[in-house]
């Protein structure tokens, strides 16, 4: 009889460590499948990263462009480097609207 037991709880140990095997299959699929989302947000933080610079840029230089534009600020003086032109275009009798 403890023969048969002994067979029984070695059947039963087998069992359970086939399904600890099936599970920690499971773990490491789920590891796996978090590695590769991880990277993939990696990839997404640096395109935004570098879309953000180039919009910075692209904003900067836009400022700049603005900036030669106007004519004025509220003392009624320019404050771009083409505001003396642009106010004098402004002031000429007959200002060319090209």
């Amino acid at each position: 009889m403890a023969s048969i037991a002994g067979v029984t709880d070695a059947v039963a140990d087998i069992a359970a460590a086939g399904e600890q095997s099936a599970g920690l299959a499971q773990i490491s699929q789920a590891v796996a499948r978090i590695d590769d989302v991880t990277q993939q947000n990696a990839a997404l933080v640096e395109q935004a990263t570098a879309a953000s610079r180039a919009m910075h840029e692209q904003a900067d230089e836009l400022q700049q462009q603005v900036a030669f534009f106007r004519v004025g600020n509220q003392a009624g003086e320019g404050t771009g480097p083409g505001s003396r032109r642009v106010d004098a275009w402004l002031a000429s009798p007959d200002p060319a609207w090209v």
